[in-house]
């Protein structure tokens, strides 16, 4: 079935047209390598932003990965090919491209990369040749799309982190020097990509962005554009592109992510409307396999599959919450569950990175941990710990959130006090207490975990 999205350009010497508009929406949330932790919440944010454009009578292809199926960026480039192909067929098509996962930059001309699940850690070096060959290069997309004539727009999901590279030194002269830089700020405004067709970054470059609680289901993660996303289109019959780009853009929209960045330029004023369809944008089916489909994503179609987070209830579990008055996630409570009282699932094992779940009624809490360098998890204390996982490749990781609360930024001391496994390698004892402090607070959230597997 194909469906259709009406798209009104609104310019003095045009005309408005009817476009036929195609996705792809690519959720890379899992990675091959040790050297890179998982982006929790990459699938559920490719999956949402396809039912927004399906909802709207998009089609298209949704990829997302399993801890079995990982991404490549083969699978990527077929999948705009295969898309472009069926957009060629139609008058007046326009494509939708969206990638959540890590990012990667280089800090002379900001070029930038995303990163794909099968990648190897050698692939990201200073080295911008070999980076776009075998990395995701925004810009080799960018004019795949611009020479295929089919207007469109990207929105990366991902980080933009590198080190800005400067050219003062002791044996550059004056000249040199300048005349350098001069030719990085050229290469930095061409990778802005000014124009019509608009790339969304969800933040500047040479910073890092973190995933952001899904607003339907805050115990979930989603990509900070996904969010937006979600949140500016609610509750709306139709809004348009430009509307789109400056909700994006709005340090108002939202406290819990950053404010996007594009440059785009007098791009089309395209009309998602959502009035004529029955598929609700913000519904989600949390299904966790790669899907390739060229129809509309809808929830009513999906496929009954397991969750790649396969959940078993866990025994004799025990928490204990000390929340401070003024602090944000426990909001000033004391409370705790127990094993009988609420569901104790463990979403998540491996051996550096664990993820443990509470359901207590419509209540639902997210416990995470994740160590460095893919280090396994022992006993013993961790440090100035950050928030889960996204810099567990140089520091520990961790994260307490749930009830409709959540840090976009926090500090945890963390100390795992026994830890024990059996002989198959699962887990068969958890103690630790931690400490967290939300978005530079100095308010504590105290804590203690006990379970028997």
């Amino acid at each position: 079935m194909t469906t259709f999205l009406s798209i009104a350009i609104a310019a003095s010497s045009w005309t408005a047209a009817t476009h036929e508009v195609f996705y792809v929406a690519v959720g890379n949330e899992y990675y091959q390598q040790p050297g890179f932790s998982n982006t929790h919440g990459g699938s559920r944010s490719a999956q949402k932003v396809a039912q927004w454009l399906g909802a709207a009578g998009a089609s298209g292809e949704c990829l997302r990965s399993t801890d079995e199926l990982f991404i490549s960026k083969e699978d990527v480039f077929s999948s705009i090919q295969r898309v472009l192909e069926l957009a060629k067929e139609t008058d007046n098509p326009f494509l939708v491209y969206y990638f959540v996962g890590h990012g990667v930059s280089e800090g002379i001309g900001w070029n930038h990369f995303s990163l794909q699940g099968n990648i190897s850690p050698d692939a990201i070096e200073p080295d911008i040749d070999r980076m776009a060959t075998l990395l995701i290069s925004t810009s080799e997309i960018y004019h795949i799309l611009e020479a295929s004539n089919v207007p469109f727009i990207m929105l990366l999901d991902n980080c933009y982190d590198a080190e800005e590279e400067t050219f003062d030194s002791a044996v550059f002269s004056e000249t040199l020097s300048s005349n350098l830089q001069n030719i990085s700020n050229v290469l930095r405004f061409f990778n802005e990509f000014h124009g019509p067709n608009a790339v969304v970054f969800s933040t500047t470059p040479g910073t890092t962005v973190p995933m952001a609680p899904d607003i339907g289901s805050p115990a979930y993660s989603v990509g900070p554009l996904a969010r937006r996303v979600m949140i500016g289109s609610r509750e709306k019959e139709k809004l348009t592109l430009p509307e789109l780009l400056q909700l994006l853009s709005s340090p108002d929209l939202d406290g819990a992510t950053k404010p996007s960045v594009h440059h785009a330029e007098e791009p089309p004023n395209v009309v998602f409307d959502f009035s004529k369809q029955d598929i609700a944008p913000n519904t989600v089916s949390a299904t966790g396999i790669m899907r390739l489909s060229t129809e509309n994503t809808s929830p009513a179609e999906e496929e009954e599959v397991p969750s790649v987070f396969e959940s078993a209830p866990l025994l004799d579990c025990h928490l204990a919450i000390e929340s401070r008055s003024g602090e944000y996630v426990g909001d000033g409570r004391t409370f705790g569950y127990t094993s009988e009282a609420a569901s104790f699932n463990l979403l998540n094992d491996e051996l550096n990175s664990l993820w443990i779940g509470i359901e207590a009624g419509e209540t639902t809490w997210d416990l995470r941990i994740a160590t460095p360098s893919a280090k396994p998890i022992e006993e013993g204390a961790y440090k100035n710990a950050t928030r889960c996982c996204f810099d567990s490749d140089t520091s520990p990781a961790f994260e307490f959130s749930g009830d409709g609360r959540g840090c976009n930024e926090l500090k945890a001391e963390v100390e795992v006090t026994k830890l024990s496994r059996k002989a198959d390698g699962s887990l068969d004892k958890l103690e630790m207490r931690f400490t967290q402090y939300c978005d530079g607070s100095t308010i504590p959230l105290h804590g203690e975990l006990s379970c028997s597997f």
